[in-house]
């Protein structure tokens, strides 16, 4: 009787073997599959926008182009009604350039509009050169809005790339701080920690950022390891508070790398009595419980 039951228990205890090992198959295959499936809609979840994005990047660079041109000829025209005394007429043509320069960059926000349509909270574009950084950018009405919302309203693990909350939305605060998820293949705001190798981060100082009226271009200042928790870089109400003089200090603490020549476009525009504007792209990093990987731009 009792070798019965013994083998019975064993029979039973093998059962379950089973069943657990059978489960953690099932668990472990189901997890690899909804993984694959988030990469996937990381992936294609802006295969749209960016067809749209490249219509604004090339007609935002036309504009450009116009508007730089349209104001040599207007320094050019101004320079000769003075020479002969003619300021009304360096008046006109200096509004003739403007209005060309203008009407430009009116053209250029169609596509931008295009962003909107699909979404109201796209308030900018983001490209990278040398990494996959290349989203669109939202602001939702708290910062969890878009931690698992993609730009198109759905529930997604990977997020959006979404801007501070407390940050104006047409980026002229004196910093602002935008968020990404820290994927795997390059994935969102991945590559943000590339810039935590030496090598990367000289060879890769320039960024663009894409509004609804005009171009931005972007010189990094520093690449910074902090925690979460930290009341100056991941608070954008901090430096509406900060002397201006104390900038250069600031994107150099606790940072792994300085671009010297980004610092040296920051100090001028210091010097020269200008508001200097900032943009932070911040990811998770591994180095210690909460710690941030964050990337400091110059806005031009």
């Amino acid at each position: 009787m009792a070798r019965t039951g013994l083998r019975f228990l064993n029979k039973l205890v093998s059962v379950l073997v089973s069943i657990v090992l059978l489960v953690t198959v099932l668990y472990a295959g189901f997890a690899l599959w909804d993984n694959h499936q988030i990469y996937h809609a990381a992936e294609s979840v802006f295969d749209e926008m960016k067809e749209i994005k490249e219509r604004m990047a090339a007609e935002a660079k036309a504009a450009e182009m116009a508007r730089i041109a349209a104001e040599r000829a207007a320094e050019k025209a101004e320079k000769k009604a003075a020479e002969e005394a003619e300021q009304k007429a360096a008046e006109e043509a200096l509004a003739a350039a403007r209005a060309k320069a203008e009407a430009s960059f009116t053209s250029y926000g169609a596509p931008f509009e295009e962003l909107k349509a699909i979404n109201p909270d796209v308030n900018g574009w983001l490209t990278m050169p040398g990494t996959a950084i290349d989203y669109p950018l939202v602001q939702g009405e708290t910062n969890n809005s878009y931690i698992n919302t993609d730009v198109y309203g759905e529930f997604a693990l990977a997020g959006s790339i979404f801007l501070d909350s407390r940050n104006d939305d047409y980026y002229t605060d004196p910093y602002s701080l935008l968020y990404g998820h820290n994927m795997s293949k390059h994935r969102m705001f991945s590559d943000v920690n590339l810039y935590k190798d030496e090598a990367f981060f000289n060879e890769n100082t320039t960024g663009e950022l894409y509004l609804s009226d005009r171009l931005h271009n972007l010189t990094t200042l520093s690449c910074i390891v902090t925690n979460a928790g930290d009341s100056l870089i991941m608070n954008p109400v901090t430096w509406r508070k900060l002397d201006v003089t104390k900038y250069v200090e600031s994107v150099q603490t606790n940072a792994i790398y300085v671009n010297e020549e980004g610092v040296e476009a920051l100090q001028k525009l210091i010097d020269s009595g200008e508001q200097p504007h900032i943009l932070a792209l911040s990811t998770c990093s591994n180095e210690f419980t909460d710690a941030r990987t964050v990337l400091l731009t110059l806005i031009d």
